[in-house]
């Protein structure tokens, strides 16, 4: 995946687009085992159902297109039955409600651990209804982008 990132980045700067960049997280899956990189990207999210928890990992790298040979890192992992897996855009930590305070990553854990029983669907469903409620009636400024995969 890193070296996909790389390649990315030499294409991008080769369109000779000036301050053009992309955030991407890629993940991985073959049988349990996971692997996820990132290039400008939130943290991904893993709720562990057999120990009620959620862990963040968090893989820091440069945009696509912003650096050249960029050590993009990439972190493998496992996955039990019923472990959630939660990739998304920047878009729901950095919601500013009417106070003008942002969501942030407490509160997204906060619903995914409420979320061992539920389909992938039902996780977002629960994560754009605690964002809606959040923002009350500020406008959402940003895109909320998320990808739900349960492991079964």
């Amino acid at each position: 995946i890193p070296d996909f990132f790389n390649k990315c980045t030499g294409i991008i700067k080769n369109m000779n687009m000036e301050k053009i960049f992309m955030a991407l997280s890629i993940a991985r899956i073959k049988e349990n085992l996971v692997s996820i990189s990132s290039s400008g990207m939130p943290p991904a999210f893993i709720l562990r159902k057999a120990e009620s928890s959620v862990e963040e990992i968090l893989i820091k790298g440069m945009p696509l297109g912003a650096v050249n040979n960029f050590p993009y890192q990439e972190r493998s992992l496992t996955m039990s039955q019923g472990d959630i897996l939660l990739l998304l855009s920047d878009g729901l930590p950095e919601l500013f409600n009417e106070r003008m305070e942002m969501y942030e990553y407490e509160r997204i854990v906060s619903v995914l651990k409420d979320s061992a029983e539920c389909s992938p669907q039902q996780v977002i469903d629960l994560l754009v209804k605690s964002a809606t409620q959040w923002r009350g009636n500020q406008p959402q400024a940003d895109d909320m982008t998320f990808v739900v995969i349960k492991m079964l």
